[in-house]
């Protein structure tokens, strides 16, 4: 796949995109599989480049509450990197997706 094909769904200057895309791993998630858990260590910020994801937070009770759905161009995994903290939420695929890793 080309760069400009990649970056496409983030509005991205596509005269550069070669070395934007030189920061990114691809990466990619089955339908039902976890991108990560709650109270997990950070070491990744995400992009999602095609698909859903779910993310979601375990309650008091133990039960996992929705907090959003996300799809394409959207991104999560940021908070526990800026904050140096576990993630505060867990990630799951609801179809299979593509995400560009950072």
């Amino acid at each position: 796949m080309e760069p400009e094909e990649i970056l496409k769904p983030f509005g991205l200057d596509r005269r550069k995109p070669r070395s934007i895309l030189g920061l990114f791993a691809v990466s990619e998630c089955a339908a039902g599989e976890n991108v990560f858990r709650q109270g997990e260590g950070p070491d990744r910020f995400y992009f999602v480049r095609s698909g859903e994801v779910l993310v979601s937070r375990r309650t008091r009770a133990g039960d996992d509450e929705p907090l959003a759905v996300l799809n394409e161009g959207q991104f999560f995994g940021e908070i526990g990197l800026l904050e140096g903290i576990p993630r505060t939420a867990s990630v799951k695929a609801l179809v299979d997706v593509e995400l560009l890793q950072l």
